[in-house]
C-alpha cells in the first residue's frame, strides 16, 4: 500500500487496477498513523483484505513510502498450535480415563475380599457357627486377616463345644 491506503500489489490484480483503497485494515491505519521513524512491526489478529480473521503485520519501506503487509488466515497461522491443543486434550482425556477404570479395578480388587470377609463375620454372629473365610484371594493382608478369623472362629467353636459338653 502507498501512504494514501490505496493497493499497489495483489493477488487479485483487478483490486489493483481499481485503485481500492485499503486504509480501513487495521495495519495499513497504523501505517498510515504513524511516521516512518515510529513504526511498529507487531503481529496482530485483524479481519482482512479478503474479510476473513487473519493474522498479519506489515512493515514500512523508506523509499518509495510505502509499507509491505502480510497476512496469512488465522486457522492457518494456528494451525500447528490447534492441532497440538487438540491432541493434548485427546491424551488427558485418555489418561483420565485409565486412571479412572485401573482406580476402579484397584478398588474392586481391595473391596471385594473385605466385603466377603465382612458377610462372614455377619453370618457367623447370626448363628452359623460352621462358616469358614475364603482365604484365598485378595491382598496378602486380606488372606491373614481371613486365615486369624478362622482361626479365632476355629476355638470360639472348641470352646463353645467344651462347654455344651459339660
Amino acid at each position: 500500500v502507498d501512504r494514501q491506503g490505496n493497493l499497489i500489489a495483489f493477488s487479485d490484480t483487478a483490486r489493483v487496477l481499481k485503485g481500492e483503497n485499503v486504509s480501513q485494515l487495521q495495519v495499513v491505519g497504523e501505517f498510515l498513523d504513524n511516521p516512518p521513524a515510529f513504526q511498529k512491526t507487531e503481529m496482530s489478529t485483524y479481519p482482512g483484505i479478503t474479510e476473513t480473521t487473519v493474522v498479519g503485520t506489515y512493515i514500512a519501506l523508506e523509499t518509495p513510502d510505502w509499507a509491505v503487509v502480510t497476512e496469512v488466515p488465522w486457522g492457518e497461522a494456528y494451525r500447528e498450535v490447534i492441532r497440538e491443543a487438540i491432541l493434548s486434550l485427546a491424551i488427558i482425556l485418555a489418561m483420565a480415563i485409565m486412571a479412572g477404570v485401573l482406580g476402579i479395578f484397584i478398588a474392586r480388587r481391595l473391596a471385594v475380599p473385605l466385603v466377603s470377609l465382612t458377610e462372614t463375620a455377619a453370618r457367623i454372629a447370626g448363628g452359623e457357627m460352621a462358616l469358614q473365610a475364603s482365604a484365598g484371594s485378595g491382598p496378602g493382608e486380606v488372606v491373614s486377616l481371613a486365615t486369624a478369623f478362622n482361626s479365632m472362629t476355629a476355638q470360639l467353636r472348641d470352646l463353645i463345644g467344651r462347654d455344651q459338653r459339660r
